[in-house]
């Protein structure tokens, strides 16, 4: 089974098979750090709050193409589909993103607190990714995690008003496409606004699967099937930002 916790149960756990103790609880804290302040200047702000979050999102994909790119200038052939994956995954934050400005985007500061925070996670997430993919690749499955649990709280909160509004039509493009068949996960049916969000929030949970199997195993695909669902433990003294898959209950 396939768990989300909240950051002080995981904490209290070994960190997953591959990655060092110190990693963890240095990941774990900078994303708290981050979550916290976003959390804190957009409160009440959520399509700002989204935009930002998509911004920051995408980028460590944008780091991971760049060194498998690097890897396979010098002669590392034997990569190719993770770095697929990667570029399929940055076009769906990229998607994402066009969606929050559609919906209203951001103000100019709220362009310069993402681009910033953009920029800044771009090179530590290349830094790390040479020297510990695994490592790397867990920063990505907190803010993934992260970013499910914000969306699936959206949703919760908002449901009626999303569904009496309309689709975008980025989403329409974009969900009939073929740039999104290639995250292998059938889209919802767009009917309205409440069914864009719970396509964005699933593809978030795509996401953190493979980032799960990738910091786990080094591969790509998890080794079983998980939950339909994830197991959000929501409480709001807690930062949601650790994650822990447990597999068979081990």
């Amino acid at each position: 089974m396939w768990v989300v916790l909240p950051v002080t149960a995981a904490m209290a756990l070994a960190p997953p098979r591959g990655l060092d103790a110190g990693v963890f609880e240095a990941n774990c804290g900078i994303i708290n750090v981050v979550k916290r302040g976003i959390d804190t200047l957009y409160n009440g702000q959520d399509i700002p709050r989204f935009y930002v979050l998509e911004t920051v999102a995408r980028v460590p994909y944008f780091a991971y193409c760049s060194v498998l790119h690097l890897r396979e200038t010098l002669g590392q052939r034997d990569e190719v589909d993770r770095l697929r994956q990667h570029y399929a995954e940055a076009d769906n934050e990229l998607h994402h993103l066009l969606i929050m400005e559609s919906l209203g985007g951001a103000t100019r500061t709220d362009e310069i607190i993402a681009k910033t925070l953009a920029c800044a996670l771009y090179w530590y997430t290349v830094v790390v990714f040479l020297c510990a993919p695994r490592a790397a690749y867990h920063l990505s499955e907190l803010i993934e995690a992260h970013a499910y649990e914000t969306y699936d709280d959206f949703l919760r909160r908002e449901a009626e008003t999303l569904k009496r509004s309309p689709v975008p039509e980025i989403a329409k493009r974009y969900y009939s496409s073929p740039y999104f068949r290639l995250l292998n996960r059938p889209p919802h049916d767009l009917h309205s606004l409440y069914d864009v969000f719970l396509n964005v929030r699933d593809d978030e949970k795509a996401h953190w699967r493979t980032l799960c199997s990738l910091v786990q195993y080094d591969q790509l695909e998890p080794l079983e099937e998980e939950d339909d669902d994830l197991d959000l433990d929501l409480d709001l003294d807690l930062d949601l930002a650790a994650t822990r898959p447990i597999i068979n209950g081990s």
